[in-house]
């Protein structure tokens, strides 16, 4: 299965063409939703994220990125335009950022592909460590 593949070969596997952003992006999109119902954890679906891999199905073997056609989920501090951070505060919902943090645009421009945001403990602070 794509999703238990090692990250080096799944990288591999998309730089020369075995596989192919869209069904890769696909196959973590449904895994995230398979055991999001046992632990709770995506907040929202990166709509955005299908074209983003569509767009990589253009891109020259040569020009792909380092983490060419990676779909990645992000934890929901991070700004991704459209997109609610709220620090896991209602304070913040439905403010959406205006747009990418500089660690969602250095993945991208890296052609990896965010594509859900997952929660955190309110205001990011973990009583356990």
């Amino acid at each position: 299965a794509i999703v238990s593949k090692d990250v080096k070969i799944l990288l591999e596997d998309l730089r020369c063409g075995k596989l192919n952003p869209v069904e890769v992006l696909e196959a973590f999109q449904a895994k995230a939703l398979l055991v999001d119902k046992d632990i709770n954890a995506v907040c929202d679906f990166i709509l955005e994220a299908s074209d983003w891999a569509n767009a990589l199905t253009q891109v020259p073997e040569e020009e792909g990125g380092p983490l060419f056609g990676l779909p990645i989920s992000v934890k929901e501090c991070f700004y991704v335009k459209g997109y609610d951070c709220t620090i896991g505060l209602a304070q913040y919902i439905d403010q959406p950022a205006q747009e990418d943090s500089l660690f969602i645009q250095a993945l991208k421009d890296l052609h990896a592909i965010p594509f859900c945001l997952t929660n955190i403990p309110q205001t990011m602070v973990s009583y356990s460590c």
